[in-house]
């Protein structure tokens, strides 16, 4: 279990950056009856290796932008089970754009089945402070962060 701190902005359109990877990642959340909370699974792709990896992951909210995550690697037989034993919302499509940039990590999304792009940064403190550069405060329209309707859960389950 691990502490996932992070922050979501809308962006208007994709920063034109030179990007270190794209993943392309199919997530389906799916409902834990037993702690009554989802579970996502992931499938991701990345786009200059070809390598696919899988994953369950649990998130318990803690605090606005603060997560208790639990993930875990599936192989791809655990998956494809998982995802048929279980019903599922409407999958999210989506190409991740990532760019390493001063210590930071920025996840770009846009998605496929939804007119929407969004950053997440993810941070080591709650209390850590972020410039945002240029390239990005000039697609910047409004910070998510804590804003529900904006989670991929949310969007998943429509």
């Amino acid at each position: 279990m691990a502490l996932e701190i992070e922050r979501k902005w809308l962006l208007k359109r994709l920063p034109n950056w030179d990007y270190d990877y794209v993943l392309s990642i199919a997530q389906y959340y799916i409902e834990n009856e037993v702690t009554g909370l989802p579970f996502r699974l992931r499938k991701s792709t990345n786009n200059t290796t070809g390598l696919t990896s899988y994953y369950h992951t649990e998130k318990k909210p803690i605090s606005k932008g603060v997560f208790e995550e639990t993930e875990r690697k599936l192989t791809a037989p655990e998956f494809e089970e998982l995802l048929q034993q279980n019903p599922v919302h409407k999958a999210i499509i989506k190409d991740r754009h990532v760019k390493l940039f001063d210590r930071h990590k920025y996840e770009i999304d846009t998605y496929k089945n939804i007119t929407l792009i969004t950053l997440e940064v993810e941070f080591t403190t709650e209390d850590t402070q972020i410039s945002l550069p240029e390239i990005i405060t000039r697609e910047l329209i409004m910070e998510l962060t804590g804003i529900k309707e904006f989670s991929n859960y949310a969007l998943a389950v429509g």
